[in-house]
């Protein structure tokens, strides 16, 4: 795992995101926060210690997928074969929506099969403003759960915070803990707490996400593979692994673990930003 000293790579990645987006919102240039903005946080975070800018690239096109790019790349350190990929997705009014649902579930298609027939390391990133990460992407408090409070003395714009009273659970010394429970779309394909893991299973007959799982390759934006030569130029097989293996399947499995996530609660609860970085894998 590459480290920051006493932080993993990913601790950063994630805290950039948080601060880029708060500095934003403080400077009132919040309408400039998009997905195409916080790679650059990304990249100016990561580089600024051990991993050079030549090791960092943006908007590549996906290796497997025509005419399909994903958001970041890190190379490994002789910038020869490309080490971790990434996608990137911004909380915001219409993250539950059935649009937006579909672009999370893709992106996490993508990232699978690209682990799954490579070397190449994959990630999911969602990032947002508290009250939207919570309420459209962790999907467990309704704006009721909410309440609006001003800085005292201040003229800014009300901060959201969580009441201190939701899902209190009695620990095993007596201490309170506070948990999320997170329901809807998005609860089938993420845990919200540190190494949660969640098995996706795809079945094109039964299941939540067979007509998404169909329309990924035969709806109106489907994906289509690469030739194999195209394929050779731009990454290398796992061995044994051929063109053939990426044929549509009628059924299989994938896992979403959770590496890296804001607090929700405690200290950091005066944080208006939230962010977590989730890897896929078999």
């Amino acid at each position: 795992m590459l480290l920051y000293k006493d932080k993993t790579l990913h601790d950063r990645m994630r805290n950039a995101m948080c601060y880029w987006m708060a500095y934003l919102n403080k400077i009132d240039r919040e309408k400039l926060l998009e997905e195409g903005s916080l790679r650059y946080s990304l990249a100016d975070s990561i580089t600024s210690r051990e991993i050079s800018a030549q090791r960092i690239e943006l908007e590549r096109v996906h290796p497997l997928f025509k005419n399909k790019k994903m958001d970041f790349y890190i190379y490994d350190e002789n910038v020869s074969k490309i080490e971790n990929a990434y996608e990137l997705k911004l909380a915001k009014d219409d993250t539950n929506k059935e649009t937006e649902n579909r672009r999370v579930f893709y992106d996490l298609l993508r990232l699978y099969f690209l682990q799954k027939y490579t070397d190449i390391k994959c990630y999911f990133i969602m990032c947002g403003p508290k009250s939207k990460y919570i309420v459209e992407f962790v999907g467990d408090l309704t704006k009721e759960n909410l309440q609006e409070v001003k800085d005292e003395g201040s003229d800014d714009n009300s901060k959201v915070k969580m009441k201190q009273t939701i899902n209190k659970e009695e620990g095993t010394e007596g201490e309170e803990i506070r948990s999320i429970n997170s329901s809807g779309f998005y609860s089938e394909l993420f845990e919200f707490k540190i190494d949660g893991v969640k098995d996706i299973q795809i079945n094109v007959t039964d299941g939540n996400f067979k007509d998404l799982y169909k329309d990924f390759f035969n709806g109106k934006n489907c994906y289509e593979f690469k030739d194999e030569k195209l394929i050779q130029d731009n990454f290398k097989f796992k061995d044994g692994t051929s063109l053939e293996d990426l044929k549509f399947k009628d059924s299989f499995t994938f896992k979403t673990k959770c590496i890296s996530h804001s607090n929700m609660f405690g200290e950091l609860q005066d944080i208006d930003f939230l962010a977590g970085i989730w890897e896929i894998s078999d």
